[in-house]
């Protein structure tokens, strides 16, 4: 039973057992079935040990050296349905000594398991060490022990989250600027030096078959990867989840304060390393120079990431300036993308009539900054032919190519025709 009062600063506990010490709950059920326990997540890796006696068998040593059971003996245990067994029962279940075919010692003891449950979840398992069957008496403590353990890590859970909604919302309060943007810096460790931030939000393939609960689970996982993995390139980073977007502040030394390619190389690397069935990306904002512009730098990076969303953005990596010219077209009033238009509109409906490649032979054109034979080549024609379809620019669009206006307006919506060919209108919600 939890033991706490509102206005007491004292840690909570359970069961008289400081909330979370695992450890100090693995000996006490040790205490009282007299044999070595081991307390495991869902994934097998060892969350608390009791003391270990002198005569513990190889398993039970190489799971708490390598805090995780060795992968052949759970593999072993999957194949033999064991854990099937132990997540469909209320109670414990026997488990027999593990094989020497499957790597365990000839003195290998046998195990009876528990599954530790919140509800209709399986937070992990209470293994203890013992050949022979508990007795009545003994099996009750262990069923009443498994439901003592799972209140110690839905508290470990809970407590976990606070503390990363705490930070999230002191890093919200950075970007945003305004008065207690100070000290929600100090209280983050941030410092007014040099630093830059990336933002990563997960990308949900057409094809993927992902539930939101899914979707928002993955995001949790990849954020908490993120936040590792800048910790460990500066020790001052500061990382939080808000809203779907992972931020992250990093630190820069003096010498990469003008281009920031550190965070390029950070963001690289944590994408090479990092495994999700979903599509993580990472836009990068310019160098803040002091605490007051990591709201613009947050800005920034806002609009990479909006750039990589779209379908037809083949990276997963970009700084703003890298992607400025297309952050800019993104940003324009609905009313002026409402393509094609006027001259465009004539050339997209007379290719679309008679199979011509007017619009490409004026994108090519324009690209090659009015040069017939580098537009030719880039399209694979005859610098004659070349010219013969520009003479038809001209007359179906209507256009005069001589004017500068007109050229700009041309490349402009080429621009947007390629950019947004896929993408949603600017009222509806944009595809995570």
């Amino acid at each position: 039973m939890m033991q706490s009062d509102p206005d007491d600063t004292r840690r909570a506990s359970f069961g008289g057992i400081a909330a979370g010490d695992l450890f100090a709950v693995a000996n006490s059920i040790a205490a009282l079935l007299k044999a070595s326990v081991t307390v495991e997540d869902r994934h097998s890796r060892l969350l608390a040990f009791s003391s270990v006696p002198d005569g513990a068998d190889a398993s039970r040593v190489q799971t708490i050296l390598g805090r995780q059971v060795p992968a052949h003996y759970t593999r072993f245990l999957e194949d033999a349905g064991v854990f099937q067994s132990i997540y469909r029962s209320d109670g414990p279940v026997i488990v027999e000594p593990l094989p020497e075919e499957a790597g365990a010692s000839p003195e290998e003891q046998g195990r009876v398991a528990i599954a530790v449950r919140a509800g209709e979840e399986i937070l992990g398992t209470i293994w203890v060490a013992s050949s022979d069957p508990l007795s009545p008496e003994q099996e009750q403590i262990l069923i009443d022990s498994s439901r003592l353990v799972a209140m110690h890590l839905v508290w470990q859970r809970a407590d976990a989250d606070v503390e990363r909604r705490l930070g999230a919302d002191l890093l919200a309060a950075v970007f945003e600027g305004a008065s207690g943007s100070q000290d929600a810096a100090r209280r983050r460790g941030l410092s007014d030096a040099p630093s830059i931030v990336l933002a990563l939000t997960l990308h949900v393939p057409e094809d993927a078959r992902v539930t939101q609960a899914h979707i928002a689970a993955e995001r949790r996982k990849v954020a908490d990867a993120f936040a590792l993995h800048l910790s460990f390139a500066h020790a001052r980073t500061a990382a939080g989840l808000i809203d779907d977007v992972a931020y992250g502040v990093l630190p820069l030394a003096s010498s990469d304060a003008g281009t920031g390619a550190a965070a390029v190389r950070v963001a690289e690397q944590f994408l090479a390393r990092v495994r999700s069935p979903l599509v993580p990306v990472i836009g990068i904002g310019r160098v803040a120079l002091r605490l007051s512009d990591l709201r613009t730098s947050r800005s920034q990076a806002d609009r990479a990431l909006r750039v990589l969303r779209l379908p037809s953005v083949n990276r997963r990596v970009a700084r703003f300036d890298d992607v400025y010219p297309e952050a800019l077209l993104l940003e324009l009033p609905p009313e002026a993308t409402d393509f094609p238009s006027g001259p465009i509109a004539r050339l997209a409906a007379y290719d679309e009539e008679h199979k011509t490649e007017l619009v490409g032979t004026l994108r090519a054109w324009l690209d090659a900054f009015g040069d017939v034979a580098a537009a030719a080549r880039a399209t694979f024609v005859h610098g004659n032919t070349f010219r013969y379809r520009l003479r038809r620019v001209r007359e179906v669009g209507g256009m005069d190519l001589d004017d500068p206006r007109v050229r700009f307006a041309a490349m402009l919506q080429l621009q947007l025709m390629a950019l947004t060919d896929e993408m949603p209108h600017p009222d509806a919600p944009v595809r995570r």
